[in-house]
């Protein structure tokens, strides 16, 4: 169990936020300041209601705590003498940490150990304490934070100035000196800062502009310790220049932030693409810096990604960044690039209050932060080129692995992006998938069970690890059956199934569907009612009344989407899972009437090849409940 409120209220349990109302988040909030502490049901009316509470309000409270209770698992919080309390160290809470580690970095002797307790201290803030709460007393609270974090970032940086790491310093102390325009110390900080990095004429002016500030706000000049290092600055004291002996290597690298390396855990059970995996060993070999792996939903692009990252880790020394960018989950709104640098940023150490609003400032404090390092940055489950272009490193050693179900065009014409397609597994593979979660002597006891379960599942890694998992949890219930619910057509995307969006088929599905323009949405709508393994063009032309031409431009969306595959040229694959999934749409978006001209036209266009009868385009089409025939040209 987790809990944070240096930004938004939560409570983690095994690494998931547990989904709180904003009453019961003021209640936890309460708790979590006094952890450890009693607090009186008369302070938590107080508290949550600002001396306005309504009618009930114990027993309101007594409801909150109980549900508290459930939602928290075997978190206690204990009845104790009138009140009550959140029975956890306080530690537990990043807040308190927060205090801790400060107290210890100001009591820490050597220099080293005291800047690392700072920056893991400053690396616990992820915005403004309690930010989705407005309650009176916990604002006062937050305030208090509020200064406690300055102050801890000002003798943070005391320290490392006294240590020569003024260029490190420069770009959070330019950031935080815009966010306090009349802090003196801070002032003062960058103004030395600037001096010792051979701006002498830049730490004047920021001297200048404080000064004006300060006499037009407030009527009076800067302290007289920031006007003596001003005199100093414009006399060039010798004193001011760096130690000598600066900190070593090792002392710096255990003061700055962490490392960041928050990939996903590697994959259990990973089986195959061993072609794939040595083509991003190829093009990190010769330091790529942006690949764009592509495929359809469930085809195992993020698996693939995280799998090779962590085999990988030790060529990005400097970190191992992972973001999903949401492009098309089907339960969350995909991440806009602003928001998507935040993450970033905040993953590299730099406290929300000091991130810059505008995504180009952003961006360039993003690109600052990589430059010189080796650094893989991850970018999960793209939407298109415009989501991703704003969080590639520059070109400095860094990496970035892109995974989309688009095929990133875009990236790979002007970023020069290197391409991974991503297939659906061989036979050989899918039956090592279903070995290594279900054990190779189950499947050899049921051997043509496997083989219907392989050939329903066709080769998609999240179809099989799906029917794997049926069969895993109920390891007495018979493969055989499994495989006949896959082959029942009706039944099948049923069949896989699963109460997580993130896994379900026809979530999966739907958000790649949902991204489509109606035209390409209604052409793929189509396509599933064609009962063949591939289409041509003309054919699809047909069955869509549309030209040749309009039907070709939808076919390559379809296709950029990876719902679609033009396996020659001229003919296009739609995966039989993807087929299952369209024929579905059609039946329950498209009218009866329009479903049977559909039809009557591919039969139409089918009988007319048969009889060789067909002109290059044009041909002889049922229409209608009859049996009169007509000629009609595609696009009709």
């Amino acid at each position: 169990m987790e809990f944070v409120v240096l930004g938004g209220v939560e409570a983690r349990v095994g690494g998931r936020r547990v989904d709180l109302h904003a009453r019961q988040r003021g209640v936890l909030a309460i708790l979590l300041v006094e952890a450890g502490r009693r607090v009186t049901v008369d302070d938590l009316v107080d508290r949550l209601w600002d001396g306005a509470p309504p009618r009930a309000s114990r027993e309101t409270i007594y409801t909150y705590l109980s549900r508290l209770r459930h939602l928290l698992g075997g978190v206690p919080i204990v009845r104790t003498g009138g009140g009550y309390v959140l029975d956890i160290e306080p530690t537990a809470v990043d807040m308190h940490r927060f205090q801790y580690l400060v107290s210890e970095a100001r009591a820490a002797d050597d220099a080293g150990a005291s800047i690392g307790l700072w920056n893991r201290a400053l690396a616990l803030w992820r915005g403004e304490p309690f930010k989705d709460l407005d309650l009176p007393w916990l604002n006062g609270v937050r305030d208090t934070l509020v200064n406690q974090h300055l102050s801890a970032f000002l003798d943070r940086n005391d320290l490392w100035l006294r240590h020569g790491d003024h260029d490190r310093l420069l770009p959070e102390l330019a950031t935080a000196a815009a966010a306090h325009p009349l802090n003196e110390r801070l002032a003062g900080q960058l103004m030395l800062a600037l001096y010792r990095s051979g701006r002498q004429a830049d730490a004047l002016a920021h001297y200048t502009r404080l000064r004006q500030r300060l006499v037009e706000q407030l009527g009076c000049d800067p302290s007289p310790a920031l006007q003596h290092l001003h005199r100093r600055l414009l006399g060039a004291d010798s004193s001011l220049a760096p130690p000598d002996e600066a900190m070593s290597p090792q002392m710096l690298s255990s003061g700055t932030h962490e490392v960041p390396a928050n990939l996903p855990l590697d994959p259990p059970g990973f089986v195959g693409r061993r072609n794939e995996m040595d083509l991003l060993d190829r093009l990190l070999s010769v330091q790529a810096p942006v690949v764009a792996v592509s495929g359809s939903g469930g085809v195992g692009k993020t698996t693939l990604a995280v799998h090779w990252a962590h085999q990988n880790r030790d060529a990005f020394p400097d970190g191992q960044l992972y973001l999903d960018l949401r492009g098309f989950d089907p339960a969350s709104p995909a991440l806009d690039p602003s928001q998507a640098l935040q993450a970033l940023l905040e993953l590299l150490g730099v406290p929300a209050e000091r991130i810059p609003t505008s995504v180009e400032a952003r961006m360039g404090h993003y690109r600052s932060r990589l430059a010189g390092k080796r650094v893989l940055v991850l970018l999960d489950n793209a939407r298109d080129a415009a989501q991703v272009r704003p969080l590639l490193p520059s070109r400095s050693g860094s990496m970035a692995v892109v995974t989309s179900r688009s095929t990133l065009t875009g990236l790979i014409v002007a970023e020069g992006a290197r391409p991974v397609s991503l297939d659906v597994l061989d036979e050989d593979e899918a039956r090592q998938l279903l070995a290594a979660r279900l054990g190779a002597g189950r499947l050899s006891s049921e051997p043509r069970a496997v083989t219907e379960i392989l050939a329903a599942c066709a080769g998609l890694p999240l179809a099989l690890a799906i029917a794997a998992a049926r069969a895993a949890t109920s390891p007495g219930f018979p493969l055989l059956a499994i495989a006949r619910d896959l082959a029942d057509t009706p039944r099948q995307l049923d069949t896989l199934a699963t109460q997580d969006l993130t896994t379900d088929i026809r979530a999966v599905f739907s958000a790649s569907y949902q991204a489509l323009r109606p035209q390409t949405a209604r052409l793929f709508r189509i396509l599933g009612l064609c009962p063949g393994p591939d289409i041509s063009l003309d054919a699809a032309a047909c069955m869509a009344a549309m030209p040749v031409e309009r039907v070709a431009r939808l076919c390559a969306e379809l296709a950029e989407a990876r719902l679609l595959a033009e396996s020659v040229p001229g003919r296009y694959t739609l995966p039989d899972l993807a087929r299952s999934y369209a024929g579905e749409l059609a039946r329950s978006v498209d009218s009866e009437p329009e479903l049977h001209a559909v039809r009557a036209r591919m039969i139409g266009y089918y009988t007319s090849i048969g009889h060789g009868a067909a002109p290059q385009h044009s041909v002889m089409a049922v229409t209608g409940t009859g049996s009169a025939t007509h000629p009609l040209r595609c696009g009709q």
